[in-house]
C-alpha cells in the first residue's frame, strides 16, 4: 500500500513536489488552498501533510497542520 501524502498552495512546488515523490512511490494528493486542504484531510487519512507556513494569510499554513490528525 502507498504512503499517502498530502502537498500544498504553490503550483511550482506541487507539481514538483508530486513528481518527485511520485517516483519514490507515494501516493500524492494536492491542494491549492488551506480550504481546500482542510476538505482533504477532513475527508482523508494521510501519514504526512507539507504545507508552505504563509498561505493566503501568514496564519493559514499553521492551520492546516493543526488540522492534521496527531498521529502525523
Amino acid at each position: 500500500m502507498k504512503r499517502r501524502i498530502l502537498v500544498d498552495d504553490d503550483p511550482a512546488v506541487l507539481l514538483t513536489l508530486k513528481a518527485v515523490l511520485d517516483l519514490h512511490g507515494f501516493e500524492v494528493e494536492t491542494a491549492g488552498s488551506s480550504a481546500e486542504a482542510f476538505a482533504r484531510i477532513e475527508s482523508g487519512v494521510y501519514q504526512m501533510v507539507i504545507s508552505d507556513l504563509h498561505m493566503e494569510t501568514e496564519e493559514a499554513g499553521l492551520e492546516v497542520i493543526r488540522a492534521a490528525p496527531p498521529s502525523l
